[in-house]
């Protein structure tokens, strides 16, 4: 065993992970980071569009230079077909960020706080004891105070399976290629109104949750997509090969990755004993989008603040109590835009239910605010008798959540039976 007893191990070194050993370390905790690939493979290997609000809140400085990717106008089409409805908006304060030259950041400001990061540490088996943790890996075994699992869904499930089923994974994929013909690129753009930086979002074209996001920058394009497997569609790695292989203006690739996302609500219990989960591994992710980086950084923040404090449980009941019902409010949209038809898509955004401020709301992860726009949008809704009836459920049980989040007991003794009520409210 390491002569020295840590007083943190991060498992995971991803933005999350290494967000939170920077932020530990500067606090002057003892921190490990093990993880399980190179660490220049942590993480996310695409751009992520991440409202400034989370960098702000989280203390981690905004992205500048190679590292930010201007975010313009997004234009959400139902579809591909020519004259498809499409809603326009620009979103306030949303940053396209390189993920690979963010987590390079973190780990870099994590190092120089004096955390130590190993890459190449598979974690093996974890023996929570009653004073300590102890992480056994393929090269030894490390002693230390508390545990934070940040090395995402299919990692080492410190507090256990994630909730959830097959319908409640996406399957993403990002590639990133150099544009073979400008020209033809200029159209392509030019016919959705999209300039430089601006973003493109064809959703349900797979049906139901499934979406392709291209951006142009410079003369490279950036093809995002994801979707649901097990609802029957193809993964995402599939629907992006299948969009470059359908536009020769596309060439050659410089890069891509692809991952699946947990998109259920947040799990209900981030802490046990002196163990906790942050980031994906935490579900902690805006499922109405799938996009978990904002709320890795300010659960991290949250995270250090309980570390440093000395009460780990402290963490548990700040975020349920701050943005547990926002996630679970928006999970539950999730699967109802899951279930759509891709004509109920085109009626939700030509007849304006989905529309500029409630795509706003969704973009920097927030709830939508009441005002007229929401009336006209309710209008517009009860023209749809069997939307509406949907969209009042889901309104139904959004209220009842909120009575539920609004208890949660600050007490740890009574955390678990709180999270099963939780788990029944969601189904």
């Amino acid at each position: 065993m390491s002569d020295t007893r840590r007083d943190l191990i991060v498992c995971g070194a991803g933005s999350a992970g290494a967000a939170l050993a920077r932020m530990a370390a500067a606090r002057g905790l003892r921190v490990l980071v093990l993880e399980r690939r190179t660490l220049d493979r942590a993480g996310a290997a695409w751009v992520n569009d991440v409202p400034g609000w989370t960098f702000d809140e989280s203390g981690v400085a905004r992205p500048s230079g190679d590292e930010l990717h201007t975010s313009g106008t997004l234009t959400l089409v139902a579809g591909y077909e020519p004259g498809a409805p499409r809603l326009r908006a620009t979103p306030r304060d949303l940053l396209g960020v390189d993920m690979q030259k963010l987590v390079g950041r973190l780990q870099e400001s994590a190092m120089r706080a004096g955390a130590e990061l190993k890459g190449g540490e598979h974690v093996r088996s974890i023996d929570h004891r009653e004073d300590e943790v102890v992480v056994h890996t393929a090269t030894g075994k490390y002693a230390t105070r508390h545990l934070v699992d940040a090395s995402g869904l299919s990692g080492i499930e410190a507090l256990g399976k994630m909730h959830g089923t097959a319908r409640d994974l996406c399957a993403a994929a990002q590639q990133v290629h150099r544009i073979r013909d400008a020209r033809a690129a200029d159209a392509f753009f030019e016919s959705y109104g999209a300039r430089e930086g601006d973003v493109t979002v064809f959703t349900g074209v797979a049906g139901g949750y499934s979406i392709v996001n291209v951006r142009r920058h410079d003369d490279r394009v950036f093809v995002l997509t994801g979707s649901v497997p097990a609802d029957g569609h193809p993964s995402g790695k599939a629907m992006l090969d299948a969009f470059v292989d359908a536009r020769p203006w596309i060439g050659e690739r410089e890069l891509g990755g692809a991952r699946v996302i947990p998109l259920s609500y947040a799990r209900p219990v981030l802490v046990r004993g002196r163990i906790a989960a942050v980031g994906d591994a935490a579900s902690q992710v805006f499922s109405a989008h799938g996009s978990g980086t904002g709320a890795g950084l300010v659960a991290a923040k949250m995270l250090a603040d309980a570390l440093a404090a000395g009460h780990l449980s402290s963490y548990q009941h700040a975020w349920q109590r701050r943005f547990g019902l926002l996630f679970a409010a928006n999970d539950l949209f999730r699967r109802l835009t899951q279930s759509l038809t891709q004509d109920e898509l085109r009626v939700l955004i030509g007849e304006g239910i989905l529309n500029g401020p409630a795509l706003h709301a969704v973009m920097a992860q927030q709830f939508p605010a009441l005002d007229r726009s929401m009336l006209q949008a309710g209008r517009a809704l009860g023209r749809r008798p069997a939307l509406a009836r949907r969209f009042a459920r889901l309104g139904g049980r959004i209220a009842r959540l909120a009575a539920l989040y609004a208890t949660h007991p600050e007490d740890a003794g009574k955390q678990n039976a709180w999270a099963e009520r939780v788990h029944a409210a969601m189904g």
